[in-house]
C-alpha cells in the first residue's frame, strides 16, 4: 500500500533511459492523485511527475516539463470502473512517453543530469501498488557530451 507521503520503496533505483510498468489497484483507494516520479533529484526538489487522478479519470505529466505548443500534458485515461490503472513509462534522457490504459502523452523535460531517481507516490490518501517492473534501456541517441 502506498500512502501519503510516499514510503521511499524505489529509492535505490535510478536511471535516465528506462521503461517502467506499474499496475495500481484502485479498489478501496483513497488517494486523490498517485503515480511515479522520474528524473528525481536526491533532495526531491527536482522531479517530473507522472500522475493519475481517479476523480477526473485523467493522467498527465507535471514538473520539469517543457510543453510543446498545443500540448495539454494531460489526457483522459478512459478507464472503466473497477479496472486497474496501468502506467507504462518510457524515459529516454529528456523525452518521456506515458501510456495509461493504452492512451499516450509524449513530452520533453530538461532536468539536471544527476536527477535520475525514481519513486512512487500517493497524495491525499492511499493506493495499492500491485506490481512494478523497471528495465534499463539503451538511449536512442549516443552520449556525446558531459551529461553521462
Amino acid at each position: 500500500m502506498i500512502e501519503s507521503p510516499a514510503p521511499g520503496i524505489l529509492r535505490e533505483i535510478e536511471g535516465d533511459a528506462i521503461e517502467i510498468q506499474a499496475r495500481f489497484d484502485s479498489t478501496n483507494a483513497t488517494a486523490t492523485r498517485f503515480g511515479i516520479e522520474v528524473r528525481r533529484s536526491r533532495d526531491g526538489k527536482e522531479r517530473t511527475i507522472v500522475y493519475y487522478e481517479p476523480r477526473t479519470d485523467s493522467f498527465g505529466i507535471d514538473g520539469l516539463v517543457s510543453r510543446r505548443p498545443g500540448s495539454p500534458g494531460r489526457g483522459s485515461a478512459g478507464r472503466r470502473p473497477g479496472e486497474p490503472v496501468e502506467l507504462r513509462i518510457f524515459l529516454d534522457r529528456s523525452v518521456i512517453e506515458v501510456f495509461v490504459n493504452g492512451r499516450a502523452i509524449t513530452e520533453r523535460m530538461f532536468p539536471s543530469p544527476e536527477s535520475r531517481g525514481i519513486e512512487v507516490f500517493a497524495e491525499g490518501g492511499r493506493i495499492r501498488l500491485e506490481s512494478v517492473d523497471i528495465w534499463e534501456m539503451a538511449p536512442i541517441w549516443p552520449i556525446d557530451d558531459d551529461r553521462g
